[in-house]
């Protein structure tokens, strides 16, 4: 499915939470379905499905941006938690990651989801801070 580009309206960040050296071999993620193959560092973002971030998008079937880089969700999605591969970005703990916004658009997840971009933006939870902004 190939979304039409709208006007950006919404903007969802988390942050670093953690890093960690991950050797090749290793697994991550629930049932251990993010089978490592490479040294990698990955980072634990604390957003997960309980806050709307679809389970589909685990397993490298989609990304986040780090500091303007791709990062591919590694795994399975958590319920409070993803992990996402940073190897070669430079970061470090309490760096922003868009999940959608400005720079990835929402359409790229819900292309992804094969569905339209108002599901994926009245999917995520009340569990979520919202902060409104009006020009």
């Amino acid at each position: 499915r190939n979304n039409q580009v709208i006007n950006n309206v919404s903007t969802l960040k988390t942050t670093i939470l953690q890093l960690r050296n991950v050797p090749a071999g290793d697994t991550v993620g629930y049932s251990r379905k993010g089978k490592i193959d490479h040294d990698s560092v990955i980072a634990a973002i604390p957003i997960g499905y309980a806050d709307g971030l679809n389970r589909h998008l685990g397993n490298r079937h989609c990304y986040c941006l780090v500091n303007g880089k791709k990062a591919e969700y590694v795994g399975n999605i958590c319920m409070d938690v993803a992990m996402i591969d940073v190897t070669g970005i430079p970061c470090k703990e309490g760096d922003s990651v868009e999940i959608f916004g400005d720079d990835l658009p929402v359409t790229v997840l819900s292309d992804v989801l094969d569905t339209i971009p108002y599901e994926v933006l009245t999917g995520i939870s009340n569990r979520v801070k919202r902060v409104y902004f009006q020009d």
